[in-house]
């Protein structure tokens, strides 16, 4: 069994360097397990993503530098 993180289904849903490694894994005949922590962190950092494209800022230097104090 192969247990499939955030970066594996992420680069499934965006074209990034290793989508086509990525998608492989995913339509291996071996079988997938995942937990829903990865899948609420894919969800997480995938709109994350889509605010910071929207916005044009680094959501996360942001909020890093807010709790700086």
């Amino acid at each position: 069994m192969i247990f499939v993180d955030t970066n594996v289904f992420y680069s499934v849903l965006v074209k990034m360097v290793f989508s086509l490694a990525a998608r492989n894994i995913i339509m291996m005949l071996s079988k997938l397990a995942t937990s829903a922590i990865v899948l609420n962190e894919l969800v997480f950092i995938s709109l994350r993503k889509l605010c910071e494209k929207r916005a044009k800022t680094n959501l996360l230097k942001i909020f890093t530098l807010g709790s700086e104090g």
